[in-house]
């Protein structure tokens, strides 16, 4: 979030959307207003819409819904994922995710246990 607001949402994306800036089990992901992603350290998880089935774990748990709903105050939300940038994605983990809405945008840091 101190990077975003102290650099624009243009060199943010730029700066958190390659795999690089993954730390270790931690990373930072943008969703535009609409739900899609637009920035997120897996390419193939840009564009996709927290909305749609992306926002359903394995479980059928609707974790985008909470996501979405998140406040400029923050909310966590916890949902099974295979997209941990740091595995080959054949394996699902516990992925915890503090979520904050800004600047027309949802930003969100995510770890895996």
């Amino acid at each position: 979030m101190r990077y975003y607001k102290a650099h624009g949402r243009e060199e943010a994306v730029a700066y958190f959307s390659p795999a690089e800036s993954v730390d270790g089990a931690w990373h930072v992901f943008v969703i535009g207003g609409n739900g899609r992603v637009i920035d997120h350290p897996d390419p193939e998880i840009i564009g996709q819409d927290l909305k749609g089935d992306m926002g359903v774990d394995s479980s059928g748990y609707r974790y985008g819904d909470l996501v979405l709903s998140a406040t400029e105050a923050g909310t966590w939300v916890d949902y099974l994922s295979a997209s941990n940038p740091t595995l080959d994605g054949s394996e699902e983990e516990l992925k915890h995710t503090w979520d904050v809405r800004y600047d027309g945008v949802i930003i969100g840091s995510g770890w895996y246990e």
